[in-house]
């Protein structure tokens, strides 16, 4: 990626996107969340059987009364996504927080059962993928799931079949161990955090005694501070009409090119209340993820008259956004 990383005295992360090609130069600063957030150092890192870098950083914050540092990466652009296991949606694995941990109850392994209904039914794996903190959790398959209610070893574990299974064996990638209960969270100690689960962003949660409690059951859960990105445009102008700057100008639509994208909001230049953009901001809690935009969309943003008529987008729930181009019809006053 065409990314040169920086960080500044006081901790800001800033970075260049530089475009030899296409003579582009653009400058970007990265507000990492927590309390008191500044990033320490930084290292560009070689990932492992991949052409591309990652961004390692020393980040510092204040969480729970006290002042720690922690290690992190940035993790992947949505596009650049996989699934660890054939079968299974990359959606799930799309990170979008801050020093976030993840849940996957996807396991390498093959299932079989002992029965497709019933309680007391024996479950037994093709590798040691089980452990006795399974217990509480459920395994599920499409729509048919059930609870698990003992552990006998990393292989061997007992389950209650709630909704009936149609197969007695199923392939890694078609199952789960899901769970609506997450530990390992001490290092956000009493911050409140955002979650993602199985696509769809849930509430969010307060960590007490480094761990969670969601509503509803999921297979992938990711864990961590949420953040917001903003994109202010410059003051735009016309080659051939000379400058426009300190005319009154208005902005009657725009237009956005998106991939794989969802929730956005732009900023009244007026009262500079925050506003949802509708079609691109839908109820966002519910158990099931939502359908990601792609292609051109236009709206009527809120606007009038004005000598400083920049537009500013919000972009502040951990789902995938991403704008190729944005074009816009501006009314000047001669």
């Amino acid at each position: 990626d065409p990314h040169v990383w920086t960080v500044t005295t006081d901790g800001q992360l800033v970075g260049m996107v530089y475009e030899r090609l296409q003579e582009i130069e653009g400058w970007h600063k990265h507000a990492i969340a927590g309390t008191d957030a500044a990033v320490k150092s930084i290292a560009s890192i070689p990932k492992p059987g991949d052409e591309l870098s990652d961004l390692w950083m020393i980040v510092e914050r204040t969480v729970d009364g006290s002042t720690v540092q922690y290690v992190e990466y940035m993790s992947e652009i949505y596009e650049d996504v996989e699934a660890p296991i054939a079968g299974v949606s990359d959606r799930f694995y799309a990170k979008f927080l801050d020093s976030c941990i993840t849940y996957d109850g996807f396991y390498a392994a093959n299932i079989t059962l002992g029965a497709l209904t019933g309680a007391g039914v024996t479950v037994t794996a093709s590798a040691a993928v089980f452990s006795s903190g399974d217990v509480g959790s459920r395994i599920k398959v499409g729509s048919s799931y059930a609870t698990v209610t003992g552990y006998t070893n990393a292989t061997t574990i007992t389950v209650t079949v709630t909704a009936n299974f149609a197969s007695l064996t199923h392939a890694a990638g078609t199952w789960s161990m899901q769970s609506n209960s997450f530990s390992g969270l001490d290092h956000l100690e009493g911050e409140t955090v955002g979650v993602v689960a199985d696509g769809y962003v849930t509430d969010d949660e307060v960590v007490a005694s480094g761990a969670i409690s969601i509503d509803n059951f999921a297979s992938v859960v990711h864990v961590g501070l949420r953040y917001e990105g903003r994109i202010k445009l410059l003051l735009p102008e016309f080659p051939n009409l000379g400058t426009i700057q300190g005319r009154e100008m208005s902005t009657s639509r725009i237009h956005l090119y998106l991939t794989d994208s969802y929730g956005l909001k732009e900023k009244n230049v007026k009262t500079g209340d925050i506003v949802p953009i509708k079609f691109l901001d839908l109820p966002i809690a519910t158990n099931q993820a939502p359908e990601l935009h792609n292609g051109l969309y236009t709206f009527h943003p809120i606007s009038g008259y004005e000598r400083d008529e920049q537009l500013e987008l919000i972009h502040d729930i951990p789902m995938p956004l991403t704008i190729n181009y944005i074009v816009y019809d501006l009314d000047v006053n001669a």
